[in-house]
Parts: C-alpha cells; sequence; structure tokens
C-alpha cells in the first residue's frame, strides 16, 4: 500500500499479541494510515501526538469522517475512512451521538490518554478497540451497540463504565485487562458475551449487578483479583466459569441461571455469598457442575455471621433451572 502525496506518513508495525490480520497490511507487514496529512505536516490529526493538537478538534475529525462513511453495508466494503487505528488521543468526546455508519469503527491499537466518553451513544456498525490503551476513564454508560463490539487484548487503566448499555450482538472482552473498577450493572446482552482470558485488578461490588444476558456467558481463565459480583443478574442460557481464579469474594446473591453453569476447575480463595434464594445457595451447591478448590469459606448473606468452611467441594452434575 502506498500513500498519496498528501498522505499520513504513520505506519504501525503490528505489536504482539497482534490485534490486525494480513488484509489490513501491506507487502512489508506493517498498516498504512488511509487519512490525509495536516497541511505542511506528515501525519494526520489522529496520529499527531497529543501535545500537539485540540482534542475538540479531533473529535470534530473523527464525527466527520464517520459522518462521510456509508451507511448501507453493500457499500461499506474497502472504504478506510473510519480506522483510527494506532491513533493517540486526548479525550474524546462521543456521548448522545448516533453513528449510522456500517463501516466497522476502527480503533484498533489506539491510545486514549484522556477521557473517553461514549454515554447513550447509539452505535449502528461494529466497533473494535482491539488492543487500545485507556489511560484514564471509560464511559460507556446507556449505550447502544447494534453490531458486534470488540474490546479484546485492551487495557484499562482507569474506571471503566458500562452501565446500562444494550448489546444487541456478539461482545468481545477476551484477554482484557482493567486495572480499574468496571461495571456492567443494568445491561442486556443479546447475543453470546466472552470474557475469556481476561484480569480484574482492582475490587468493586456488583460489577454485572441485575445485567441480563440472553445467550449466556463465558468467563474462563478469567483472573479476578478484587471483590467481584454477580448480584441479581439473570443468565438465558448456559454460564461458563471454567479455570476462572476468584482471588477475593464473590457474591453470587439472587443470581438466576435458565442452563448449565460450569465450574470446572474454578478456584474461590475467599468468601463466596449465595441467598436461600439462588439457585446455587450452599445447600444447593450439587447443582452445579465441575470441581472447585475453595480455600477460603462459604457465607450465605441470609446468614451472613455463620461460616461454613470448604477446602474442597466437588460439584457433580449440571444445574437445570428454569
Amino acid at each position: 500500500m502506498s500513500n498519496s502525496q498528501r498522505g499520513c506518513e504513520y505506519e504501525l508495525d503490528p505489536p504482539e499479541p497482534n490485534c490486525l490480520t494480513e488484509e489490513d497490511l501491506d507487502e512489508d507487514g506493517v498498516w498504512c494510515c488511509p487519512h490525509d496529512a495536516r497541511a505542511g505536516e506528515n501525519l494526520c490529526i489522529f496520529h499527531k501526538s497529543k501535545s500537539k493538537k485540540e482534542s475538540e478538534e479531533v473529535t470534530r475529525a473523527v464525527l466527520k469522517a464517520i459522518n462521510d462513511s456509508p451507511i448501507k453495508s453493500d457499500q461499506s466494503n474497502g472504504y478506510r475512512g473510519t480506522e483510527f487505528i494506532g491513533a493517540k488521543f486526548g479525550q474524546l468526546e462521543l456521548s448522545d451521538q448516533n453513528i449510522k455508519s456500517q463501516s466497522t469503527i476502527d480503533f484498533r491499537c489506539a491510545v486514549f490518554h484522556d477521557e473517553l466518553s461514549a454515554e447513550e451513544a447509539v452505535f449502528e456498525g461494529p466497533v473494535d478497540f482491539g488492543g487500545a490503551s485507556f489511560y484514564s476513564r471509560v464511559n460507556f454508560n446507556g449505550s447502544s451497540f447494534e453490531s458486534d463490539v470488540c474490546f479484546s487484548n485492551s487495557k484499562f487503566r482507569d474506571l471503566a463504565q458500562f452501565k446500562s448499555i444494550s448489546a444487541r450482538h456478539h461482545v468481545d472482552f477476551t484477554d482484557v485487562v482493567f486495572d480499574d473498577a468496571v461495571l456492567f450493572r443494568g445491561s442486556v446482552f443479546q447475543e453470546p458475551v466472552d470474557f475469556s482470558g481476561s484480569e480484574f485488578n482492582h475490587t468493586v461490588s456488583g460489577n454485572f449487578m441485575e445485567s441480563e444476558f440472553e445467550c449466556g456467558l463465558v468467563f474462563e481463565r478469567v483472573n479476578v483479583r478484587g471483590d467481584f459480583g454477580f448480584e441479581r443478574a439473570k443468565f438465558n442460557s448456559d454460564v461458563s466459569l471454567r479455570m476462572t481464579r476468584f482471588n477475593s469474594s464473590v457474591a453470587f446473591e439472587e443470581m438466576k441461571i435458565n442452563g448449565n453453569l460450569n465450574l470446572d476447575g474454578a478456584e474461590f480463595k475467599d468468601h463466596i455469598y449465595f441467598t436461600n434464594k439462588s439457585p446455587y445457595s450452599y445447600e444447593e451447591i450439587s447443582d452445579a457442575v465441575g470441581e472447585v478448590q475453595i480455600s477460603g469459606e462459604v457465607t450465605p448473606s441470609h446468614r451472613r455471621n455463620y461460616k461454613y468452611p470448604y477446602e474442597r467441594v466437588l460439584f457433580s452434575h449440571a444445574s437445570d433451572n428454569e
């Protein structure tokens, strides 16, 4: 791929793990920016360093590129105006925007130095934040994703809020690192959600409180270092916590699963909270599947002062909750 005379000279040699595909790269194995450089300069507004541009101007440029893109899926092939791969952002404000583009809004490997706010935004086409780094707060509260959304291999260094979002298609949070609190409270996921291989490094209660998963949840090989909560979450299909390690307390209070719960190889280092309304209170714990190692204690929330110690619990068969 060669740039035009006014083309941005930015090239990305894909990092490891690689979030790009061979189709994204030229014959030299690098990604080349499709945007025009600024007048008299060699980089576009998206790839100039944060200190050399105004956040408001960048936001306007992002929205213009998106608004100029095709809104019909059969016209989006080959359009590259919504590629912001490797971009460097200060504050980016997308709140209340209705983004109709059917081209993928592509923020792979981008760096967000300041807050990304997309509260109450609507994304009608695919969105890809694979491999992105967020060094400040992220706010997607109340947003709607009408197509696939991907955050695979991204890193969140500050608070990440996804409260009350609506996701109609596949959601990919595989191999993500959350160094601060992350909240999905009250969100609705209509297609599969995958958090496999991710890390949650901060304590916060009610991460998935009152969220609803129509097609279940894959939460395998996850490392959870702080308190975690699925209180009153509803799962209308299978849930897998295989090989996941909970290093602190985890709450399943009044959680409902209309499918199988797979805890094969999961490890609980501290308290597990249930209630007598939960399908998995400690009296009914054999309704789950797999073998779980618990080195802490199980404390049903309706009898919090009573500690029921487990060192090793065998879950013998799949649940059949209706």
